[in-house]
């Protein structure tokens, strides 16, 4: 019986010696129009139910290993790259944050919860803006992340 990955090889990626899990998450900040709260969402989604049990083989241990994380976001410049990479409790964590992932309305305006006030005026022009700060009081944020995890 041949399977689908009969002819299959391990794609060389360029400052890894061997790749052990590639994930991807994505997650939505509805409220306070924070894309690092967003990011850090979308990395915890990536990672959180992926198992690494060959972590504990890299040569020189655990603290050896490469962490890789990419996160798509709307205000990339608005994102803690720091806080991010402190998500991972050991490894050389290296993070990189580029424009995407999504700004919406998410129909209700709740200061409590972060949003602006209702009566502050928002300056930019649309959800197109991927630089602007907030675009509208009702915004939603989503991030997508992929995580790489080797050595």
């Amino acid at each position: 019986m041949t399977g689908k990955y009969d002819n299959a090889t391990a794609s060389s990626i360029k400052g890894f010696k061997k790749i052990l899990a590639v994930s991807v998450g994505s997650a939505t900040d509805l409220h306070g129009q924070d894309p690092t709260a967003a990011a850090m969402k979308a990395v915890s989604n990536a990672y959180e139910s992926c198992s690494v049990p060959g972590i504990l083989e890299i040569p020189g241990g655990v603290k050896n290993a490469k962490i890789k994380i990419k996160v798509a976001v709307p205000n990339p410049k608005g994102v803690d790259k720091e806080r991010i990479a402190k998500a991972f409790p050991y490894g050389k964590v290296e993070v990189k944050i580029v424009g995407g992932g999504l700004r919406w309305h998410s129909g209700i305006v709740a200061p409590k919860l972060g949003d602006p006030s209702p009566n502050e005026k928002i300056e930019a022009e649309s959800s197109d803006d991927e630089d602007a700060k907030i675009t509208s009081n009702d915004e939603l944020i989503v991030a997508v992340a992929a995580v790489r995890i080797g050595y």
